[in-house]
């Protein structure tokens, strides 16, 4: 049975992902089994109306529906934030229309029919958890203790986690504590992403920082979502488009036509440095659409070959040999004098590969990062420590 949930924080406070690792352990408390690592699912990141990450949570556990969903709801009245709750065994296949399109609530509840409560708009997100399948990284999430949540963030490593993390990578995505450790007031101490859960424990372990309320291991489609391809997009869609045709530098920015890519990324530069050269691009783009600007997310597939004319070289000296005019092939050398009849060279240089922004900068969605799922039937151990640790008595298992 899914227990989902979503919209449990405000802009100043709170977590959805911490609401749901207390309703986690509380359900435990009460006789429930879970049967999976939470799932932790990054929703649409181009709509407004989000939090950075937009993500819903979605639990499963063995039991009645019934039961759990009254269980859940009583837990869940006592918490603040206008959410919603959604359980039932099987949910509407919405997974893929929340990341990349807006959905009217009122087609989900048309579509639902489980048992939910809540506000109907945050109720799409719940369900686009509970749908979601195949996901195949995770995200260890430590939590800070209550008497800290006023108070700056101590945000530090021992000095072999660097280390650790370069042995592991990728099995760990991002190790920069500036990009695992967030700035807000949220309760999220830190975030450590990868796709093989032993290794993110133990990067855990290295963790010098304030003290550690909860942490829990999700699954989750982070770094590892590849959007539908498109040939149409409509404010706050998500998608992606091929392009084929020449980029321009507009001041510190790069064109695709309609698509801009950021010099924040961290990638123009890849572009900048061959300033001066004629390009062709044949390239997917993964592309947030906003009213009045197509933002490009991600390059992947890319062929871009750039060429541009070169004086031929002087055999005797080396130098380079200018033109003596446009009705002659013949030129002269810069340096010795040396005069011979000479063609221009055509240099060509050809990338491949995707692109990526850099830590920090990239969309929780992106990333090439899709290993094979862990295990092979997804189950974890009976008790919920196996997914959660607990400070002060309740032990990882």
């Amino acid at each position: 049975m899914i227990v989902a949930i979503d919209s449990f924080d405000t802009p100043h406070a709170g977590c959805t992902t911490l609401t749901a690792t207390l309703l986690a352990l509380h359900l435990a408390s009460q006789g429930f089994r879970m049967l999976d690592y939470p799932r932790l699912v990054r929703l649409n990141p181009a709509v407004p109306w989000k939090t950075r990450g937009n993500a819903a949570v979605a639990l499963t556990f063995e039991g009645d529906a019934e039961e759990l969903f009254s269980e859940s709801k009583r837990f869940l009245e006592k918490v603040p934030g206008k959410g919603a709750l959604a359980v039932g065994e099987s949910f509407p296949p919405i997974y893929e229309r929340a990341i990349e399109r807006v959905i009217d609530p009122k087609d989900v509840l048309k579509e639902f029919d489980g048992l939910w409560w809540g506000r109907p708009e945050s109720l799409v997100g719940a369900i686009a958890a509970g749908s979601a399948r195949d996901l195949r990284n995770f995200e260890l999430i430590a939590y800070r203790v209550p008497e800290n949540l006023t108070k700056p963030r101590r945000c530090s490593f021992h000095p072999i986690y660097e280390a650790l993390s370069d042995l592991f990578f990728p099995l760990i995505h991002e190790s920069d504590p500036e990009v695992v450790c967030p700035r807000g007031w949220d309760p999220v101490l830190l975030g450590i992403r990868g796709s093989y859960p032993p290794a993110l424990w133990e990067a855990l372990k290295a963790f010098r920082g304030e003290p550690i309320a909860l942490a829990t291991m999700f699954r989750t489609n982070q770094h590892s979502y590849d959007p539908s391809p498109t040939t149409s997009l409509y404010p706050y869609d998500f998608g992606k488009v091929h392009f084929e045709g020449s980029y321009e530098l507009r001041r510190e920015d790069v064109m695709f036509g309609d698509y801009v890519l950021f010099k924040e990324t961290g990638i123009t530069k890849v572009f900048k440095v061959m300033s001066g050269w004629r390009n062709k691009v044949r390239a997917d783009l993964d592309v947030i659409s906003k009213p009045g600007i197509k933002e490009v997310a991600a390059i992947k597939n890319a062929r871009i070959v750039f060429w541009r004319k070169e004086a031929p070289r002087c055999p005797r000296c080396g130098g380079s040999m200018t033109s003596l005019g446009k009705r002659t092939l013949k030129r002269r050398c810069k340096k010795c004098g040396f005069t011979a009849e000479a063609l221009s060279k055509i240099k060509v240089v050809v990338v491949e590969g995707s692109l990526y922004p850099v830590q920090g900068r990239k969309l929780h969605l992106e990333g090439d990062y899709r290993g094979p799922p862990i295990g092979a039937d997804g189950r974890i151990c009976e008790f919920p420590g196996c997914a959660i640790w607990v400070a002060h008595g309740f032990a990882h298992h």
